[in-house]
Formats: C-alpha cells, structure tokens, sequence
C-alpha cells in the first residue's frame, strides 16, 4: 500500500523553526500558521533538494490502491509500476521536470488549504493551493484527483502550445484530430497517457475505446468502473481540464465527447482512474480525438 506517513514534525520544531523560514517570506512581519510553517519547510526541503525528506510527508491519493488489488496477480511490468509508485521515485521524476527555483508562502484558506507563489525550473509561475492535513502526527500534503483551480490554482507560462515528438509548437486546428492511443490492463489506482497534446479554447475531446472486466472469462460479470479525465499532471496535483460527468461503467465499446475549461490549454494528457471502491480488475485501450465544438 501507498505509503501515508512515515515520519511526524513535532509541533514544537515547527514553531522553533521560525527563524529559519522567515527567510523565504517577503516581509518579515508576515505572520504564519502551523500550517504555513510546515509547507514552508516542506517547499523548502524540495528546494534544496531534499526529495525523500518531503516525500515522507506526502500523501498521493491519485496512486492510491484499492483494498481489493490482488498484488500477486500483477504481471512483472505492472510490479513494477506499484513499486516505482510506492519507492517515491514517480514522485522524484515528477518533482524533477518542475523543480522550484524560489518560492513564496501566501496564505491560509479556510478547508485546510495553503497557498503558496512557486517559480519553477522550466520557467512557468503558479499560485499552488496545498491541501495541508494535520493529525495525531503533525502535517501531511494530502494531493487527491481533484481540479486543482477549484482552491485558485493559477499558472503563468513561458510557453503556449504542445511540443510534440519532432519538437515543434504545435495547436489543436481542425476536427477530428487524432492527438493520443492509449492502453491498460488490471487498472489498479491511477495511470497516465505518456504523451501530451493540446487544445484549443473551442474544442472538446472525443475518447473512442473498448472496456472490460478482465476476468469475465472467469465468470465475474462484474462491469469494469472507470473514470477518463484530460489533465495537466504536475507533482502536487492535477489541473483537470475535464472528466465524464459519471463514471463510464459498461464492459465493451464505447464513445464519449467530453468538454472542459473554456480557454486553450497545453500539455494534456489522459488520466485514467478507479471509480472508488470498484472492481480494479478492469482492462482497455482507445483513441483520444480533438474536435470542435
């Protein structure tokens, strides 16, 4: 299973460490939370390098494994999927494509939320809302599928438009545009297509696939449950640019047109997820379209 916690930070050395972060903040009279202190060490940790130290204190949802996933029954290539998910090293590649340059604790929201003003490696500026959980133990980052501009993600841009495999800007322009193929088997917590693709502020995405319950030549009659969404994945969080409204559940072909935000928006790819507490035995392979709406 995904790891939860690890380790605690004791309450008492977050408030000691006061002095440490008042480094990062641009005023130093500018108040903090327990649980700004924490994402401040936390963001900083990162910063510095420090990947194991806060994957310690992450939790990842979207990675999490349902109670009926019979490990055993995993082929050598999906072991060792779930072991590079739970070593934290999914989570390491991931924070690696967007390391943070300097960042900036703004504020406590109501709901557990802190936001914090990232500059990230490849350029790009966002204002991230973490969801900062406190227990019997201290804090942890809890990261779920859900859309991350529902708590004010914002993010700023170096670059518009899709770097596809020959390595040229590229937009979605016409109809019908085939931009992904995807396939899994035994779909166990969440996986994601490998490339990326963009849309335009008038466009939609059309999913053309097959779905099933693998082991129906058993005899288990049971509909594969399983959620698409268009995402841009980052390391803390999706920004989900749409899902189906309600889980597609059916065993055989299926097509479904999905709209999302009304703006353009790069990097995209699937995600694909159990509907919580459905049968993770499930298996599948389509084509992802672009087309105008």
């Amino acid at each position: 299973m995904i790891k939860k916690l690890l380790s605690s930070i004791v309450a008492v050395s977050i408030i000691c460490s006061l002095t440490v972060v008042s480094a990062s903040a641009e005023s130093e009279n500018q108040k903090y939370t327990p649980a700004m202190l924490f994402l401040n060490t936390y963001l900083s940790d990162l910063r510095d390098g420090k990947l194991d130290e806060a994957y310690k204190y992450t939790y990842d949802t979207r990675y999490e494994l349902t109670s009926d996933t019979e490990l055993s029954k995993l082929n050598n290539d999906e072991r060792s999927y779930v072991d590079y998910i739970e070593s934290g090293q999914a989570f390491k590649d991931s924070y690696n494509e967007e390391a943070i340059t300097s960042y900036h604790i703004l504020e406590e929201l109501d709901n557990n939320i802190v936001t914090a003003k990232i500059k990230f490696s490849n350029g790009n500026e966002a204002v991230v809302p973490f969801n900062v959980i406190e227990n019997d133990n201290g804090f942890i980052i809890k990261i779920t599928l859900d859309d991350l501009s529902e708590n004010g993600f914002v993010q700023s841009k170096t670059v518009i438009g899709k770097v596809d495999k020959e390595g040229s800007i590229n937009s979605v322009k016409a109809s019908g545009i085939l931009k992904d193929e995807y396939e899994f088997s035994y779909l166990y917590g969440t996986i994601y297509g490998i490339d990326i693709f963009s849309v335009n502020n008038r466009g939609a995405i059309r999913i053309d696939g097959y779905q099933a319950n693998d082991m129906i030549s058993s005899g288990w009659t049971a509909k594969a449950s399983v959620i698409y969404s268009i995402v841009e994945k980052h390391w803390y969080g999706d920004d989900v640019w749409a899902t189906t409204s309600n889980p597609i559940v059916k065993n055989g072909n299926f097509s479904v047109t999905i709209i999302g935000k009304n703006s353009s928006q790069s990097n995209l790819r699937i995600r694909i997820s159990n509907q919580t507490g459905a049968n993770p035995r499930s298996k599948g392979h389509g084509q992802i379209f672009a087309v105008s709406v």
